[in-house]
């Protein structure tokens, strides 16, 4: 009865030796993003109503959304679009001019502003209020 007794117990000594000498493999689990791809990106559209236009000089009017670009996700790898909309007529604006009902229309901002600048010369606004729609993908 006692070698049974301690041929058991050496025979559970050596299991559990034997089991814990034994390399345990780490496991990582799945990225979310596969390998060599960036995660979505956010998109966020805000929309607007240019209604508010200054003539600032030589013919350059222009209409300022203070603080509309403090609140959103605008990083390094997202970008921000401008979309003027009058009627059915729809014009992207950014950085450069871009025509919009005859004219040179464009874009400028600071960390928190936007604003939209309109060079029609002497003429009159052709328009009174637009919708602008920004979109950060």
């Amino acid at each position: 009865m006692k070698h049974n007794f301690l041929t058991m117990l050496l025979a559970g000594s050596i299991i559990v030796i034997g089991l814990g000498g034994c390399a345990k493999e780490k496991f990582t689990p799945f990225p979310s993003t596969p390998i060599g791809l960036t995660p979505p990106a956010q998109h966020v559209q805000v929309n607007l109503v240019a209604d508010n236009w200054v003539n600032s000089g030589n013919g350059i009017y222009v209409n300022t959304f203070g603080g509309v670009l403090s609140n959103l996700p605008i990083t390094g790898g997202n970008s921000l679009k401008v979309y003027v909309q009058d009627g059915d007529e729809v014009t992207v604006i950014g950085r450069s001019p871009a025509m919009f009902k005859g004219h040179e229309m464009w874009i400028t901002n600071t960390r928190t502003d936007l604003a939209l600048n309109y060079e029609c010369g002497d003429k009159q606004l052709p328009f009174g209020t637009l919708h602008v729609v920004l979109q950060v993908n």
